[in-house]
């Protein structure tokens, strides 16, 4: 019987395994490309689903990419309000009526 480790060391193979990019290419390109803060948290399709829901026949893609960021910044705030209402009622965890008196203060 195979095992996982046998194959990561290439038993039954002339030669071991060779992973496809070292660890020290990957953390290179995570650094010089900043993948964490280019990518936007929200996928863009269901952002243009409920744009149609509200009656649009056709969207931009400029426009659904605005309405992502526009978005992000509305629930990033909201959550950064949920989170020192929590903190102020002596917990870690954010409920959900943390969420409702955050978006409520905000409007």
């Amino acid at each position: 019987m195979i095992t996982c480790w046998d194959l990561l060391i290439g038993a039954g193979s002339d030669r071991p395994f060779k992973p496809r990019f070292s660890v020290k290419y990957i953390k290179e390109k995570r650094q010089s490309f900043n993948w964490v803060m280019d990518m936007a948290e929200l996928a863009k399709a269901p952002v243009a689903r409920l744009i149609q829901k509200a009656g649009a026949k056709r969207i931009s893609a400029a426009a659904v990419e605005k309405m992502v960021e526009l978005a992000e910044e509305y629930i990033t705030k909201v959550a950064r309000r949920a989170v020192e209402l929590a903190k102020h009622a002596g917990r870690v965890t954010v409920k959900e009526e943390d969420i409702k008196l955050a978006a409520e203060e905000l409007r």
